[in-house]
């Protein structure tokens, strides 16, 4: 597989002169014997681990962040992969509908070593944590 990451060009400075699916340019060609189930576009280039996360989670289903959750002195350490982005972390102290929906205290995030890591003080007061999109 070849991947070029130093790209500068725009998406608006792509010519949009043949950019169909299902049709070719070509009128003896024969269109239209296909069903394209699922089609999805990224915004940047995917990693191996990415695209393998995007297939294991089958058609019509985003792949879901594999949160990990470790101690380090005084604070919990939430961590998942850094390419999937645009997650926050929320806290309740109770579980059920409506429960969530208070941002967690937390540090700033840190990417590191192809994670997000978020620190959290660890307090005596029960909770629960979660992240969404």
């Amino acid at each position: 597989m070849a991947m070029q990451s130093n790209l500068t060009r725009p998406i608006s400075g792509i010519v949009n002169a043949h950019s169909d699916l299902g049709k070719s340019s070509y009128a003896a060609n024969n269109c239209g014997v296909a069903t394209i189930d699922e089609f999805r576009m990224h915004s940047s280039a995917m990693g191996a681990a990415q695209i393998a996360d995007d297939y294991a989670s089958g058609p019509n289903t985003l792949p879901v962040p594999q949160l990990s959750v470790a101690t380090a002195g005084p604070n919990l350490v939430f961590t998942w992969p850094d390419y999937i982005a645009g997650y926050s972390l929320q806290t309740s102290a109770k579980l059920g509908a409506g429960a969530f929906g208070a941002p967690a205290a937390v540090s700033a995030f840190v990417l590191t070593n192809g994670a997000f890591l978020i620190k959290v003080p660890k307090t005596s007061q029960q909770a629960f944590y979660r992240i969404v999109k």
